[in-house]
This record gives structure tokens, sequence and C-alpha cells, in this order.
């Protein structure tokens, strides 16, 4: 209901600024073009990222059955040792996918600290010049 109501104003907003505005200046056309090139690169890491956070598990734990089996001709995977592993690797999994969140985190709070360091910086300095004049 609400596409069916909306579409007839969206084509007169469009049909209004097709005839109406004027083009916008080459300027600011290249930097929409250099806008959406970031954007689509940033997708194509943030798509790439996902995919690796996403298959870490079955990477790490197919890697840890071959270490496992490999290190020694006495190591054998039975089921009792596979299916013990593969609980506490699903354990380890939440702990896993927190880590880029708490990275995100702690990048932005070392930000934060310096953006209020330069802005004391900046307060204490324009407080010395507002003072001695």
């Amino acid at each position: 209901m609400l596409v069916k109501v909306s579409l007839p104003n969206f084509n007169c907003l469009f049909y209004y600024y097709v005839t109406a505005c004027p083009p916008p200046p080459p300027q600011v056309l290249r930097i929409r073009h250099l806008e959406i090139r970031s954007l689509k690169s940033i997708a194509y890491y943030s798509a790439g990222m996902t995919f690796l956070w996403t298959c870490a598990p079955v990477v790490i734990a197919l890697a840890s059955f071959a270490t496992f089996v490999l290190s020694s001709p006495d190591n054998v995977l039975d089921a009792n040792t596979a299916f013990v592993s593969l609980t506490l690797f699903n354990i380890l999994r939440v702990p896993m996918n927190l880590l880029p969140i708490l990275l995100v985190y702690l990048v932005s709070s070392v930000k934060l600290r310096n953006c209020s360091y330069i802005w004391l910086v900046s307060h204490r300095r324009l407080a010395r010049t507002q003072t001695s004049h």
C-alpha cells in the first residue's frame, strides 16, 4: 500500500528534478563518482570479511583435525575425539565472533581519547589567547 501511494509522488519529484533543476557541475559529479567507488570498495571489503569470519570456525576445526592426525601416526581421529573437539570449537565460536567488535570498540576509544586530547589542548590554547588580550 505504501509503495502504491508513494511511487507517483517519487515520479513527480523526479520529473521536477529533471525539468527544473540544472545539471550538477562536473566537480559534484566527480565527487559522486569517487564516493560511489569508495562505497563499492567498502562493500566488497565488508562482504569479504564477513565471509572470512563465517568460514573461520570451519577452517580452524579442519586445520586442527588435520594437524592432530598428521602430527603423529599414533593419533587416530575417532568419534569421541572429533565430537569433543567440535563441541569445544563451538564454545569458542562466540568469543571469536566478538573479537572484531572488541577491536572496533578499542579503536573507537583510542580515537575518542585522541579527539578529547586535541579538544583540551585547543581549548587551553584558546583560553590563553583570550586572557592575554
